[in-house]
């Protein structure tokens, strides 16, 4: 390449990773001002859908195409980030109000994604406790090793096990989180070759290596930009680290409610992830809730909300189309076994 080529190529280069960095901090402050409620599709005069939607990190942007796309109003309901409540029925809990606000009678179309799919199943639960009606509860993307069987019951003897209930002082409760953490680590390991997990571990490195350019003043200019950067990093540490030690010790009472959850498969980085988005065969939320209904939906954790919203949208539509009327229902009504998905090929 001739000189002056790889010298505008460079230009371009560094113009691309300025835009990024104003992007990061910008996505940054639209989570700081998110509201607890959004309101979304106010035109339609059908139920709404209540939908945690769980991004901490960029304050729910994806949101405005989601409900864009669904036949009802949507009121998305924002995560928590300062403080963040120890458990996921107290999140559940601190949103109640907002969904009776805006909602004082049922039937409740509840929904979540991620970590929010859980506090949305939490609050779906608490509303039924009241005596209040739930039409229907939607899952995309949930964190399924929650759900399974034997986690609530590793859950349980680990509990006994630590001396870590509910009501443990917060020291035990952290062992217990720990210890969970490693488990869950492992478990989601499991499915992985050897040559898989170390695909993964080098792109960790390197990720790690470019968090730590970020925060090197032989390559990043001016200290404020250093400063800036580094308090990004410890808050998306400190609030994955809060987010981790509420659900890792979660485990999801069945219900008796209509539950569709749309899976995957995949993991953020588009990797087949045991036990973890596995919620597309149904296995897991089959087994807490006989009414649970798997639909595997396009894309990977993060890229089934985003690049494959249409997709998604339109699975979601037709879930509360059905109603809660179960000659309407037809095929929504029961659990769903969808086929596995072809593995997806491992790369750097």
């Amino acid at each position: 390449m001739e000189p002056e080529s790889l010298e505008s190529e460079r230009e371009r280069e560094r113009t691309r990773a300025r835009r990024l960095e104003k992007l990061r901090f910008w996505r940054t402050a639209c989570a700081d001002g998110m509201p607890v409620a959004t309101r979304h599709n106010d035109e339609s005069e059908a139920p709404p859908l209540f939908f945690f939607h769980g991004d901490w990190d960029n304050g729910g942007l994806y949101m405005a195409r989601l409900a864009a796309e669904l036949p009802c109003p949507v009121i998305g309901l924002a995560p928590h980030l300062d403080p963040v409540p120890p458990t996921v029925c107290a999140m559940a809990q601190d949103r109640l109000p907002a969904i009776l606000a805006a909602q004082p009678e049922g039937p409740y179309r509840i929904g979540g994604f991620c970590n929010g799919a859980l506090v949305a199943y939490e609050a779906a639960r608490l509303l039924l406790a009241q005596g209040r009606a739930v039409e229907v509860v939607l899952l995309v993307a949930p964190p399924s090793l929650n759900a399974l069987r034997r986690y609530r019951g590793l859950l349980a003897w680990a509990e006994r096990w630590l001396g870590a209930g509910p009501e443990a002082p917060p020291a035990r409760r952290h062992r217990l989180v720990v210890l969970m953490g490693q488990l869950i680590k492992l478990w989601r390991l499991s499915g992985y070759a050897l040559t898989d997990i170390e695909t993964v571990m080098a792109r960790k490195r390197r990720l790690r290596a470019s968090a730590r350019a970020r925060l090197d003043p032989r390559q990043v200019g001016k200290q404020n930009e250093i400063a800036a950067e580094a308090a990004i990093l410890h808050r998306r540490r400190a609030l994955l680290a809060a987010y981790e030690a509420a659900v890792y010790p979660y485990a999801p009472a069945p219900i008796p409610a209509r539950l569709v959850v749309f899976g995957t498969g995949l993991n953020a980085a588009g990797r087949p992830a045991p036990g973890y988005d596995a919620a597309y065969d149904g296995r897991a939320w089959a087994e807490l809730c006989p009414q649970a209904v798997c639909v595997p939906v396009a894309g990977d954790h993060y890229t089934c909300i985003a690049d494959h919203v249409s997709d998604l949208t339109r699975a979601m539509s037709l879930a509360l189309c059905a109603g809660p009327d179960p000659a309407r229902r037809g095929a929504w009504h029961g659990p769903v076994l969808a086929p596995v998905p072809e593995r997806a090929r491992f790369s750097g």
